[in-house]
């Protein structure tokens, strides 16, 4: 019946587990998978009768953890005067129940006594507009007794907590912004924020980066008489660049260290449990102009770095490729700090937003989001939210339960699966998956240059990788995103591969890196206009940039800019083209000149020109490979897909490169499979996302003979002559344990 209460498991419960292994400061000591719960937040009752009953039947489901939300706002009505009433039930009837509880703050929904008594602590746009807040986004804290009055509420609310047996970690920010959900209902995003506090803590910043005004002077090309006079910039000018990109980097900086400061305030109180924060997606979607976060900055901050997934969010339609994209890139951005990531929020319901509305969620998507998710090395999942949205742009979206608190299949599938984690706990915390030998750089630099370029979105580039990628995901190849910092650092790891699409702008350390990557062995893949603009916001003596035609083969000495570019193979290549092959591409078509004749595999014929257009140039122990148009681009928009994906399988080839799992076709998709490993010891999952029933043939690179064991039937299938054999029902998804005989 509606909101009865299932009988108690008999497995060790969450509490018991934390005593006998309490979590060591700063790691993941558990799988969770909790429900967000913020009754009196999204909802317009928080009674002890409904904290009893929800917390109840979540237990009842399998679920083990509770996310709770705390406002500043409703936690600090007045100064000094603080309110805990709501954590205070939520610690005791989680408890009650035996469950852990993450708390999710939230300074965004600050109290308007702040704003009152602080004018200046107001966000401001660059027209000079001042945000006054309704409910959100607070007040900038760049202001300093804003931010001492916030300082003081993470402290209250970490000493009130900090000692609850079943407390067992923070989320500190929730997709952090520069500013949060102001929607203009005028069209167009603005920039922010140039309040005084935030111009001061921009010119300090100059300071530290160019010591003197003079040489911001040089570098900006103006004349400022003193630092107090620099103004950042609020418009694009003409012939200016430098200021642009200084001012996105300072607001990209400025997250970062935002979170730090959230960090060591909530560490100034508790010590003991861990911190972690989520991004609304993944940074490579992201336009840093716009107040986004850089996630392998972010990452650093925290002991577990996460993101938001909601596949079947009102503003985007359903593809597994998208998020797929989405955790790999969270992925990457995780593991070169502290190895793992999560999902701060994983879609629980329908998507509305306003007068849009999604495909509903069915417990099939469920079950697809969270084992795809775990699929690709997740370490706890937040399912937003229990209850659905009550009021506002999002109203009857997003909840696992119905607005009366009843249960759903959604719900129920959650839980299923939670038990299944719960039973596994210790193997799915530690199998990982096999670091990617491909790598695909995520060049932030040349993102900021689109504000230069007089482009509002990031398109060129996020499309980009996300066409590269959808070409891999189609082969089951896992891939690394490599940041423009790890790539100066010559932090590439296993890669033996790495693409680098639309990086129109180039350091000179980048350069340097890439020259040593190539002539040590590695196939560096790059297209047209690489390394257009240095960065100093000038061009070099030609393109690309710092010298690079040695490595790729020579100078541009055409460009062109079409919607469809096509490349002509003019001979066999040694990955996978062969004479006659088109080869499709977009936006930008360019040819070298200075090539050797034996480099030059495919033209461009433009008019009576004759571009040589896609070249291989072998270099030290490596290749260069270089195409003079956009195929990743055109990739994401379905242009020659069976030949670009041709290409990038020969490439893959060429260096030794293949899919941890073997599927039975070439592009197997809408079938997914990952492996995760621990030593000898793996899990194999194989998504369905189709809605037909497939047969699957899966071969385990290392593995002939052995056994499957399913996590979720039970049962064992054999592999016999390296090939395990399944069959997929429509939206279903394999999970088993790899025995080797």
């Amino acid at each position: 019946m509606k909101g009865d209460r299932v009988p108690q498991s008999g497995y060790r419960t969450n509490i018991e587990i934390m005593q006998r292994h309490p979590p060591e400061s700063g790691k993941m000591s558990r799988f969770p998978i909790a429900a967000w719960y913020g009754v009196g937040r999204v909802t317009s009752s928080d009674s002890e009768d409904l904290f009893r009953r929800d917390i109840g039947n979540m237990k009842s489901l399998g679920f083990s953890f509770v996310k709770g939300w705390v406002n500043w706002r409703e936690t600090e009505p007045e100064p000094f005067h603080y309110s805990v009433e709501y954590v205070k039930r939520l610690f005791k009837y989680s408890s009650e129940n035996r469950m852990s509880v993450i708390l999710q703050l939230y300074l965004e929904f600050g109290p308007d006594w702040v704003g009152r008594k602080y004018r200046d602590s107001l966000y401001e746009s660059e027209r000079g507009d001042r945000i006054i807040p309704q409910g959100s986004p607070g007040v900038c804290l760049d202001h300093p007794e804003a931010r001492k009055h916030a300082e003081r509420f993470m402290k209250k609310i970490a000493s009130e907590v900090k000692s609850e047996k079943n407390f067992y970690g923070w989320d500190l920010w929730s997709e952090p912004h520069t500013i949060q959900w102001v929607f203009n209902q005028s069209g167009g995003q603005s920039l922010y924020c140039y309040c005084p506090s935030s111009l001061k803590r921009f010119r300090t910043w100059l300071k530290k980066r160019y010591g003197t005004v003079d040489e911001v002077n040089r570098s900006w090309h103006r004349d400022f008489g003193k630092m107090e006079d620099v103004q950042p910039p609020r418009f694009l000018v003409l012939h200016y660049a430098k200021e642009n990109l200084d001012w996105i980097e300072f607001n990209v900086l400025k997250l970062k260290e935002d979170l730090e400061w959230r960090v060591k305030t909530v560490k100034s109180a508790d010590k003991e449990h861990i911190i972690t924060s989520h991004s609304d997606t993944t940074s490579l979607f992201h336009n840093p102009l716009y107040g986004n976060p850089n996630d392998w900055e972010m990452a650093k901050c925290v002991d577990m770095w996460g993101v938001s997934l909601y596949p079947k969010h009102a503003g985007r339609k359903p593809d597994p490729v998208v998020d797929g994209f989405i955790l790999d890139g969270t992925r990457s951005a995780s593991s070169r700090q502290h190895g793992d990531f999560w999902l701060g929020e994983l879609q629980g319901g329908h998507g509305y937003g306003g007068l849009t509305l999604r495909e509903p969620v069915v417990s099939a998507d469920i079950s697809n989001w969270m084992w795809q998710s775990i699929a690709h090395g997740v370490k706890g999942i937040n399912i937003y939210h229990w209850y659905p949205m009550m009021w506002g742009y999002e109203s009857s979206g997003y909840g696992l339960v119905n607005p009366d608190g009843s249960l759903t299949d959604r719900a129920r599938k959650a839980g299923e699966i939670a038990k299944i984690v719960a039973r596994n706990e210790k193997l799915f915390l530690e199998a990982r998956p096999p670091e990617p030998l491909v790598g695909i750089l995520y060049n932030i630099q040349s993102y900021a240059m689109m504000w230069v370029f007089k482009k509002d979105s990031v398109d060129l580039q996020s499309r980009s990788l996300l066409g590269l990628y959808r070409a891999f995901f189609r082969n089951n190849i896992p891939v690394d995103f490599i940041s423009l910092d790890e790539l100066e650092r010559d932090e590439l790891r296993k890669c033996r591969v790495l693409f680098a699409p639309a990086s129109l702008l180039i350091t000179e350390r980048m350069a340097a890196s890439l020259r040593k990557f190539v002539r040590n062995g590695g196939i560096f893949v790059t297209d047209s206009r690489f390394g257009w603009v240095k960065e100093d916001g000038f061009i070099d003596g030609s393109v690309p940039a710092y010298g690079m035609s040695d490595i790729i083969g020579g100078n541009e000495d055409f460009a062109f800019t079409d919607d469809t570019v096509e490349i002509e193979i003019t001979r066999d290549t040694p990955f996978g083209l062969v004479k006659g092959d088109r080869l499709e591409g977009s936006y930008f078509g360019t040819g070298l000149s200075g090539t050797e004749k034996d480099e030059v595999f495919g033209v461009i014929r433009h008019g009576s020109r004759e571009l040589h257009s896609l070249i291989a140039r072998k270099v030290g122990r490596g290749m260069a490979i270089y195409t003079g148009t956009n195929i990743a681009n055109a990739y994401e928009t379905g242009k020659g897909r069976e030949t670009t994906g041709r290409l990038i399988r020969g490439i893959c080839s060429y260096a030794g490169v293949s899919p941890p799992v073997s599927l039975n076709e070439v592009e197997a998709f809408p079938v997914e499979a990952r492996v995760l490993k621990n030593g000898r010891e793996a899990v194999l999952i194989i998504l369905n996302y189709s809605s037909e029933a497939r047969s699957v043939e899966a071969a385990i690179e290392g593995i002939a003979e052995g056994s499957v064991e399913d996590l979720l039937t039970g049962r064992s299938t054999r592999i016999s002559e390296g090939k395990l054999r399944i069959q997929l029902e429509p939206r279903k998804e394999f999970a088993g344990v790899v025995r080797r005989a």
